[in-house]
């Protein structure tokens, strides 16, 4: 994503540059054609503007373009527009039959080919993890729908929307992963937008079978449950129509089992604290404490280390030791760690003839931010 972003950087300079030198010279095929193409250009850089450059906007007088790419590759929303735009825009454009039609086709066309190749990404399976990231934020720290497509991630404002068509394929992808619950709350404020006529990015009769569907399927599945999944409401909806009314599974699980230590319940407990929420009770709390470390490493009884206990629990304890890397090797550690990232690949399962992903990942060894 880094790279996809350095790479557009420049794409995004070049696509605009064309565009204000040819695109008032006359047309050279049907004047329809000429606009839809013209059309499509200033939606990109519409898009690239309300979202990249929205987002680092205070930063473009002296910056550096890998810190900016940075930025860009790990905000959820700002790469999700970004495999959007390749894969709706920028990979159409590449197409020979844009080639001699008129200067501005024809320039945008040859520049990209010298550029990018469609082979190098993103992929459709690109597009699919992109949403993906959005639906695991979703619901792994409980957000809204709502606040998310307007920019807002855990309280903090990104200033970077999500339109009614992106709400209405988050929806769609999120029901086929069986996450229902945010499925459908995508669908459904995909389908208020359309109501409320903010946005007409989405035809309403798409978004609201996509939605009836989505529930028919959810209550179809949650009665082959046996009520412990959470990614289901608690009732089908059918029985609860009202979305603020609609409980979760994940939502009571979360208020019976939240402060239960045994090990069946980690993963609810793990919903909280990505919330921020403490499970410690106060007797806990009484036995954790700060220190200067000098006994682990004969260099600290030069210079002790500053040390934290977080967590008591018999054969879990968690300690943090502050300030043993400086800011400098830490810089360093990230640079030798991005030069050597290669994606992670799906490799075939001969017997099954079904392809898996690789179970080696890179990143687990590096240092990334």
């Amino acid at each position: 994503l880094k790279a996809l972003a350095q790479l557009e950087w420049t794409i995004y300079r070049n696509v605009k540059q064309f565009y204000d030198t040819y695109s008032s010279q006359p047309p050279g095929l049907t004047t329809q054609a000429f606009k839809n193409f013209s059309n499509g250009i200033k939606m990109y850089l519409q898009d690239f503007e309300e979202t990249t450059i929205k987002l680092i906007g205070s930063e473009l007088p002296n910056h550096d373009p890998a810190k900016l790419a940075e930025k860009v590759a790990w905000n959820p929303l700002t790469s999700y527009h970004m495999v959007a735009r390749f894969l709706a825009y920028i990979q159409p454009w590449l197409n020979d039959s844009f080639s001699g039609q008129n200067q501005l086709m024809t320039r945008m066309n040859s520049y990209l080919n010298q550029v990018y190749k469609r082979a190098d990404g993103p992929h459709r399976e690109d597009f699919n993890t992109a949403m993906f990231a959005i639906i695991n934020i979703h619901y792994m720290y409980d957000l809204s729908a709502k606040n998310i497509a307007e920019g807002y991630l855990d309280g903090l404002s990104t200033g970077i929307i999500l339109k009614a068509s992106d709400c209405y394929l988050i929806g769609k992808f999120a029901i086929t992963l069986k996450y229902f619950t945010i499925g459908i709350e995508w669908l459904e404020y995909a389908l208020y937008l359309v109501e409320m006529k903010f946005d007409v990015t989405v035809e309403h009769e798409d978004a609201f079978v996509e939605l009836v569907t989505a529930a028919i399927v959810h209550d179809k599945e949650h009665a082959k449950t046996i009520g412990y999944e959470p990614k289901f409401f608690d009732k089908p909806i059918n029985q609860v129509s009202q979305p603020e009314v609609r409980l979760t599974r994940k939502a009571i699980q979360y208020e019976a089992f939240n402060m239960k230590t045994e090990t069946n319940f980690a993963e609810i407990n793990f919903w909280g604290i990505c919330e921020g929420k403490s499970h410690q009770t106060d007797q806990e709390k009484s036995r954790l404490f700060c220190w200067y470390e000098h006994t682990i490493h004969p260099s600290f009884l030069i210079s002790p280390v500053k040390s934290e206990l977080h967590s008591a629990f018999p054969k879990i304890e968690i300690v943090q030791y502050h300030d043993i890397i400086n800011d400098e090797i830490i810089k360093a550690l990230e640079n030798v760690t991005y030069s050597n990232l290669v994606r992670a690949t799906t490799v075939k399962n001969v017997p099954g003839d079904r392809v898996l992903d690789a179970r080696k990942r890179q990143g687990v060894h590096g240092w990334i931010s």
